[in-house]
C-alpha cells in the first residue's frame, strides 16, 4: 500500500513502480506486467530492463519464447550477456521437463555468474538437477551453500528437507537422517512428526544407537502418552541385539506391552501382545525361565483369551518334562574282552 501511494504522489518517481513491478512479479504477472510498462516509461534504459522484460515471458509460462529471447541476447552480446539469461534458459528448460537441457544452462550459468551474484535459490535449484543425475555429492554442496546464503531460518529448514528427502529418494537413510537431524535442531519449535522421521531415517540406516537416543530419550519424553517412541525403542534395542543375549530389549518390550494398554487399550492391544509373545520367547529360549514364559502367556490370553498360539505354549510349557531311562549297564562277565591286534608282517614272514 505505501507504494501504491507513492507513485500516486509522484508517478514519475520510477524505483516506486519497479518496487511494486517485482513484488507482484510472484502473485500476479499480468499486474507485474504492467506495473513494469510504467516503470520503463519514467526510467532511463538499462540492461536490466531487457532481462526484466524476458523474465515477465517466462513468468506467463511462454516458456519456448523466453529459451528464444534469452538465446537470442546471448548470442547479440556474447560475453558481455547477463549470465542470468543463462538461468532465466534452465529455468523454462526445467518447466518444460527438459532436464538435461536445464542442467547444461546452469552448468554455464555457474561458470560465468560472479559469486556475489548468485542467489540462495540458484543453489538449490542447482542442486535439484544435480540429483536427478544422482550426482548426490555436488547436489549435497550446492543445498550447503543455499543453506549458509540463505537468511530466513525458514528457508533453510526447508532446504534442509528438500536435501533430506534427495538422500532418501537415493535409498542412503543414513544421509537423510543427518540432514533430518540438522533441521530439527535448527527448526524453532519442532513437532512430533520432526521428531520421529529423524528417528526413523536413523533406524532404517540401522543406526540404532542414534535411533535408541532418539526414541528412548528424546521423543518418550517429550510425548509420553505417544506409543511411536515406546515401540521404536523397543526395536531399537533389539536392533542392537537381535540375539536378546545381552537383556537390553526386555525392558523396552516390557515398557511397550504396559504403555500399549495404559494408552489405548483397543487400538494398540495387537502391539502388546506381539511384545510379549517376544519376551516369551527370550524368557524361555535365551534365560531358560520356563516360569516367567508362562507368566507372559498369562498376560496374553488375560488380553485375548482366544489367542490359540498363546494356548498351545502354555500348554506345552505346562508339560512335565519326560522322564528318562538311565542307559543299560552289561551284566559282568558277559562281555567279551576285544581280541588282540594281529601282529604286523615282517620282511614278508607271517
Amino acid at each position: 500500500p505505501a507504494f501504491e501511494e507513492a507513485v500516486q504522489l509522484d508517478p514519475n518517481y520510477a524505483p516506486s513502480w519497479y518496487e511494486l513491478f517485482f513484488y507482484y512479479y510472484y502473485r500476479d504477472v499480468n499486474k507485474a506486467a504492467e506495473y513494469f510498462d510504467k516503470y520503463l516509461a519514467v526510467s532511463d534504459a538499462s540492461p536490466n530492463n531487457e532481462y526484466d522484460r524476458i523474465s515477465i515471458i517466462y513468468a506467463r509460462k511462454m516458456y519456448t519464447e523466453a529459451i528464444a529471447a534469452a538465446q537470442q541476447k546471448i548470442t547479440a552480446e556474447a560475453d558481455k550477456a547477463d549470465p542470468r539469461y543463462y538461468k532465466l534458459i534452465a529455468y523454462s528448460y526445467d518447466e518444460s521437463k527438459d532436464s538435461a537441457n536445464a542442467k547444461t544452462y546452469m552448468d554455464q550459468y555457474f561458470a560465468k555468474q560472479k559469486p556475489e551474484g548468485v542467489l540462495p535459490k540458484d543453489y538449490s535449484f542447482y542442486a535439484k538437477l544435480l540429483g536427478q543425475f544422482s550426482q548426490y555429492d555436488d547436489a549435497y554442496k550446492n543445498y550447503r551453500l543455499a543453506i549458509a546464503a540463505d537468511t530466513s531460518m525458514e528457508a533453510k529448514v526447508d532446504l534442509l528437507k528438500e536435501a533430506s528427502a534427495l538422500a532418501k529418494k537415493s535409498g542412503n537413510r543414513a544421509e537423510e537422517a543427518n540432514w533430518l537431524g540438522e533441521a530439527y535442531k535448527m527448526k524453532p519449535n519442532p513437532n512430533q512428526n520432526d521428531l520421529y522421521n529423524w528417528g526413523l531415517a536413523h533406524y532404517q540406516s540401522a543406526n540404532y544407537v542414534t535411533a535408541d537416543s532418539i526414541f528412548c530419550g528424546l521423543y518418550q519424553t517429550a510425548y509420553p502418552n505417544e506409543i511411536f517412541g515406546y515401540l521404536w525403542c523397543a526395536r531399537a534395542k533389539e536392533g542392537q541385539d537381535t540375539t536378546w543375549a545381552s537383556g537390553i530389549a526386555e525392558a523396552p518390550y516390557q515398557m511397550l506391552a504396559d504403555k500399549a494398554i495404559t494408552i489405548d487399550s483397543t487400538k494398540y492391544k495387537r502391539i502388546a501382545i506381539d511384545a510379549r509373545f517376544k519376551l516369551v520367547v527370550f524368557y524361555n529360549d535365551v534365560k531358560k525361565d520356563k516360569d516367567a514364559a508362562i507368566r507372559e502367556l498369562d498376560k496374553i490370553l488375560s488380553m485375548d483369551a482366544a489367542n490359540a498360539d498363546a494356548t498351545r505354549i502354555r500348554d506345552i510349557l505346562n508339560k512335565p518334562a519326560p522322564k528318562t531311562a538311565p542307559p543299560a549297564r552289561p551284566r559282568t562277565g558277559t562281555t567279551k574282552p576285544p581280541a588282540p591286534p594281529k601282529p604286523p608282517v615282517k620282511n614278508g614272514n607271517r
